[in-house]
């Protein structure tokens, strides 16, 4: 069985699978609600294929630089042959709504698996 360790990435090589977490926080001093993040996906990734988490988030994708979000398995483009669904190489970013309520001073992390082309 394959080991995955988390650690800060200082150098990777194509056919590597990173991790990219991103972490938030409610600096407020009221709850937050309905927090989206929108995280682009770097040219030099390809996403893997439903790796995105995020505990009490709805994820939606998109394959057009954020124009058309939708769940993974719903997310269509246009191709030569007529409308299809996307393939994850296609993705362009992840996009997540928090749903639950973030009280003041707490902080929350969402993120996805990518592997370097």
């Amino acid at each position: 069985k394959k080991e995955m360790k988390r650690m800060p990435l200082t150098k990777a090589v194509p056919g590597t699978e990173v991790i990219l977490t991103t972490r938030f926080e409610n600096v407020s001093d009221k709850t937050a609600t309905a927090v989206t993040i929108n995280n682009p996906i770097d040219k030099a990734l390809e996403y893997k294929a439903g790796s995105a988490f995020g505990a009490d988030c709805e994820i939606t994708i998109t394959a057009d630089e954020g124009k058309t979000f939708a769940a993974a398995e719903s997310l269509k483009v246009k191709a030569a042959e007529g409308e299809r669904n996307a393939l994850s190489k296609e993705y362009t970013n992840v996009r997540w709504l928090y749903k639950g309520q973030l009280a003041a001073g707490k902080a929350s992390e969402v993120g996805f698996r990518a592997v370097i082309k």
